[in-house]
């Protein structure tokens, strides 16, 4: 077991520093990589054609052909494949320079800068592909280091695929990325250890900490038994990740530590443990599925606020919940606007708050479980806010620990 925990971890520089990476691309009921097929059946199809000129009564012979196969056969043959809807293809498909894919009906190339097959061996699509989109967005981060935004929607879009694909064994789905997590951070050049957080980057966190589950017929995640991360890393659940396009203009909270411990001594690999601390308001409320049921219960309805994402169906039914704001975004105006914003958000209705929804672990008073995340926006923002200050100032909060601090009261939890 120990073995091959060191050496899954470096299967990303397997992968990287191949020359070409040869793959089948058959189905379950296809093995190996030579089937039979007919070779004629990828080549152009040639016509013989007639056409009477105006000046002449003799027919003309004419060479037309007409080409009987489009390119689109590539998200049929490879993008579906069933070897590339598995996580462990994810970062060797990206990672690997060059792959010669033997596909049913014919061989197709892939690298950093085009694809082709035999029936188009000529054709270059740039600016597509994961391999253009890994390599490509690699340099480019590595001429803006500075820049979150771009960090983000990399990381962001790569999580989303990766998200999408199978795994055999749940406790793999950390260390199947391990290999793209350290190439970014060695593109940045981030000091790793400190920065990488159960498939988060402390740089970011805030930020990544506001996933969901995708918009698909599967709208809620499933939490493995098995322990594989933290509730606020979108590897403890499966389900397709999804993150908003956030440029936030305020943060209602900040970060007070992080650490995850793993079960080797690398950081990119699989985890024990893990937990975030966070200052911030909160509020406490219910989220109700029966809007009847709201006449009869004394308890703040939250959901009269909030839209409510919960991450897996466990929370969906009553539930006392925790919510803690982390930003607040304008919905309207432009960047330039919001960078010349103050301090704190106006409250009109172009502002929206975006925060994690927790439960309580039971064990002391200030320890959570992220259970979703939520959305706050219009003029429920201005409620919301006064919501927090009450909750600040009520009885309820005995047990937790509470700071009264210059924009508010803030409590300090930690989410594990």
């Amino acid at each position: 077991m120990k073995d091959w925990q060191n050496e899954s971890s470096r299967m990303g520089d397997v992968y990287a520093h191949g020359y070409c990476n040869i793959a089948t691309a058959q189905s379950v009921q296809e093995s190996g990589f030579f089937v039979t097929r007919n070779p004629l059946a990828i080549k152009p199809l040639f016509v013989e054609t007639t056409e009477n000129w105006s000046h002449s009564s003799t027919p003309t012979k004419m060479k037309k052909y007409v080409i009987h196969r489009a390119f689109n056969e590539w998200k049929d043959d490879i993008e579906n494949a069933m070897l590339n809807q598995r996580a462990w293809v994810f970062q060797e498909r990206a990672m690997s320079p060059r792959t010669l894919y033997f596909g049913r009906n014919q061989i197709y190339w892939e690298c950093s800068s085009s694809r082709a097959s035999e029936a188009w061996p000529s054709l270059r699509l740039l600016l597509t592909g994961l391999k253009y989109v890994y390599h490509s967005n690699i340099e480019t981060m590595k001429e803006n280091l500075e820049d979150a935004d771009i960090r983000l929607h990399w990381w962001s879009e790569l999580v989303r695929t990766y998200s999408k694909t199978r795994i055999t064994v749940e406790t793999d789905r950390l260390i199947a990325l391990a290999g793209m997590a350290k190439s970014l951070g060695l593109g940045l050049g981030l000091g790793m250890e400190q920065l990488y957080l159960a498939g988060l980057w402390r740089k970011d966190l805030m930020l990544q900490l506001l996933w969901s589950i995708g918009h698909s017929s599967k709208r809620f995640g499933i939490r493995p038994e098995r322990y594989i991360a933290p509730t606020w890393s979108w590897a403890s659940v499966r389900g397709e990740i999804w993150w908003l396009n956030l440029d936030p203009i305020f943060y209602f909270a900040t970060l007070v530590d992080a650490k995850v411990t793993p079960i080797t001594s690398d950081i990119f690999g699989q985890i024990t443990s893990g937990f975030i601390k966070i200052r911030g308001p909160l509020v406490k409320g219910l989220i109700l599925n029966a809007p009847a049921l709201r006449d009869h219960l004394p308890d703040f309805s939250l959901d009269q606020l909030v839209e409510a994402d919960f991450d897996t169906l466990e929370y969906i039914d009553l539930k006392e919940i925790y919510c803690l704001p982390i930003i607040a975004k304008s919905g309207y105006a432009s960047r330039l606007q919001r960078l010349r914003m103050a301090p704190k958000p106006t409250l009109t209705n172009n502002v929206n708050i975006h925060g994690l929804m927790l439960v309580p672990t039971g064990r002391i008073a200030s320890e959570f479980k992220r259970c979703g995340k939520f959305l706050c926006f219009g003029k429920k923002t201005i409620l919301f806010r006064k919501a927090l200050k009450r909750f600040g100032e009520s009885a309820e909060t005995s047990g937790l620990p509470f700071e009264e601090r210059e924009k508010g009261n803030e409590f300090i939890v930690t989410i594990i």
